[in-house]
C-alpha cells in the first residue's frame, strides 16, 4: 500500500464514486471506538440523500404553494381602448349587481331559516325529515340563480342517485357542495365549524335535515369511527346519497391533491361514483384560500358575472380483488384529473394546516440511519489523513444523534449486518 500523502504532494479529489477509509490521528479513544474500527465508507448514498434534500427545500415546497394558493390575477384588457369598458364593467358589477344579490341572498336564508324552525314544531318523522330536506333544496336553487351559476354536465345523468355508493369529487370552493346538489341533494363528510360561525349556521340549520356526518380532525375518536360511520349510512336506504371530498382541503382550479385512503376507499364492496368539477377562470377564481372566512369568500363570489362549471360524470368504479385502498384512491384521483383536466400532484393538503409530528420526523430519521448503516461497503482504498473528510465512527455518531435513541448493542447489530457478505456482494 502506498504512503500517504505529504504536505509536499497534493491531496487527490474524493468524488461522489470513491470509497475512501480514513484514520484520524491523535483521536480520543473511548468504548465506541474499540468496537468500531476504521473501515472503508461509501459516501455515494450519503451524497444523494444530501442532494435529494436540498432539491426538496428549493424545489418541492414552492410547487406545494402552487397547489394550495390563488391562481394570479389575470389582466384581460391591456389595449388602452378596452380599459374604459373594463372600468365600466367593474361599476356595474360592485355599484348595480352585487348590493341586488346581496339582498336577495340575505332575503334567502331569512325566509329559508325560518321556515326551517317552523318544521322543528313538528313531530319527528319522515314528513318532517322530508319537509326538511325540500326546504333545505329550495334554498340551494335559489342562492345558485342569486349567483348566476351555469352548470355544463358531461356525462350521462342516472335517473337516481342511489344512496349504495359513495360519490367523491376534487374539492376547490365550498360551492362545490351547491353546485353538485343541483343535480342531487347530498349527505356530505367534512369537519364541524364552530356553533357561533357562518359554516356553523350553515351546518346546524341549514343542512339539518342531510344527515351529514361532522367531525373534529384533532379528535382521535372521531377519525377512528369515520369508518363505521360511513358503512352505517351507506347501508340505510332512507338517507341521501353520501358525497366526499377526499382530498381534504381546498385545492385550487388547476391541480389535484392527495386523495386520502380512508373512508371510502378501504370498505370492501362499497362503489365509488367520481365526480370531476372544473370551474371557468375567465369569470372568477373559485378557490377558497385558507385565512379567508366563508363570508368574504362568499361576497367575492357575488361580485363576479357568474359561476360557471363543467361537472363531468364518470362510472362507478369498484376496488379491484389485489387492490390496496391507496392504489384505489389514487386510480379515482387519475380519473378525476384526466376528466377536468387537472395536474394530479401528491400533496398532502392537510400539511397546509397543520406541521408534520415529531413521531413522524422520528421515524424518518431512523429510516435514513438505517439506509446509511447498510450502505456501507469494505471496499479497501488508500488511506488518506484528510481531516475534513468523516471516518466510519464520526458517521456512526452522526447517526446515533440524528436517529432515535438506541442502545450500543442495537448498533453492533446492525454493524455486523451490514459487514455480512451476503450485503456486500
Amino acid at each position: 500500500m502506498d504512503k500517504p500523502p505529504t504536505r509536499d504532494q497534493p491531496t487527490p479529489p474524493i468524488s461522489a464514486t470513491n470509497t475512501v477509509s480514513l484514520t484520524i490521528p491523535n483521536a480520543q479513544c473511548n468504548p465506541l471506538d474499540s468496537d468500531f474500527p476504521d473501515v472503508p465508507y461509501d459516501f455515494t448514498f450519503a451524497i444523494d440523500l444530501a442532494s435529494h434534500g436540498f432539491s426538496n427545500i428549493f424545489t418541492q415546497v414552492d410547487d406545494y404553494w402552487k397547489v394550495f394558493s390563488p391562481n394570479k390575477k389575470q389582466i384581460f384588457f391591456k389595449a388602452w381602448y378596452l380599459k374604459p369598458f373594463f372600468l365600466l364593467s367593474t361599476l356595474i358589477r360592485n355599484l348595480i349587481i352585487f348590493p341586488l344579490r346581496l339582498v336577495l341572498c340575505l332575503l334567502v336564508l331569512l325566509l329559508g331559516s325560518v321556515a326551517l324552525f317552523l318544521l322543528q314544531l313538528l313531530p319527528p318523522g319522515v314528513y318532517r325529515m322530508e319537509m326538511q330536506r325540500s326546504v333545505t333544496r329550495t334554498i340551494v336553487r335559489m342562492l345558485l340563480a342569486v349567483c348566476s351559476a351555469c352548470i355544463r354536465i358531461h356525462g350521462e345523468i342516472p335517473k337516481k342517485f342511489p344512496s349504495t355508493l359513495v360519490y367523491v369529487s376534487n374539492h376547490t370552493s365550498l360551492m362545490d357542495y351547491l353546485l353538485l346538489s343541483r343535480l342531487q341533494m347530498f349527505s356530505v363528510l367534512g369537519q364541524r365549524a364552530k356553533p357561533f360561525s357562518f359554516l356553523g349556521f350553515v351546518q346546524n340549520v341549514l343542512l339539518e335535515g342531510m344527515d351529514c356526518l361532522w367531525f373534529e380532525r384533532d379528535s382521535l375518536r372521531d377519525r377512528s369511527s369515520i369508518k363505521d360511520q360511513i358503512c352505517a349510512h351507506v347501508k340505510n336506504p332512507c338517507k341521501p346519497p353520501l358525497l366526499l371530498f377526499p382530498e381534504g382541503s381546498c385545492v385550487n382550479n388547476n391541480y389535484t391533491a392527495l386523495f386520502r385512503a380512508n373512508g371510502a376507499f378501504n370498505m370492501d364492496g362499497v362503489g365509488v361514483f367520481p365526480v370531476a368539477l372544473k370551474y371557468n377562470s375567465f369569470f372568477l377564481d373559485p378557490y377558497w384560500p385558507m385565512g379567508k372566512s366563508l363570508v368574504e369568500h362568499f361576497l367575492y363570489i357575488m361580485k363576479r358575472w357568474a359561476i360557471v362549471v363543467d361537472v363531468h360524470l364518470l362510472p362507478q368504479v369498484f376496488r379491484k380483488p389485489h387492490e390496496t385502498p391507496i392504489e384505489f384512491a389514487a386510480r379515482t384521483k387519475e380519473m378525476i384529473s384526466e376528466a377536468a383536466g387537472l395536474k394530479s400532484t401528491e400533496y398532502d393538503g392537510l400539511l397546509k394546516k397543520k406541521t408534520v409530528s415529531d413521531k413522524v420526523i422520528a421515524l424518518k430519521k431512523k429510516e435514513v440511519c438505517n439506509e446509511l448503516v447498510l450502505n456501507l461497503t469494505t471496499v479497501e482504498h488508500d488511506c488518506v489523513e484528510n481531516p475534513t473528510v468523516q471516518s466510519r465512527k464520526g458517521a456512526l455518531k452522526a447517526l446515533l444523534s440524528v436517529s432515535t435513541p438506541v442502545s450500543n448493542e442495537s448498533l453492533k447489530e446492525r454493524w455486523n449486518n451490514a459487514r455480512s457478505p451476503s450485503i456486500m456482494q
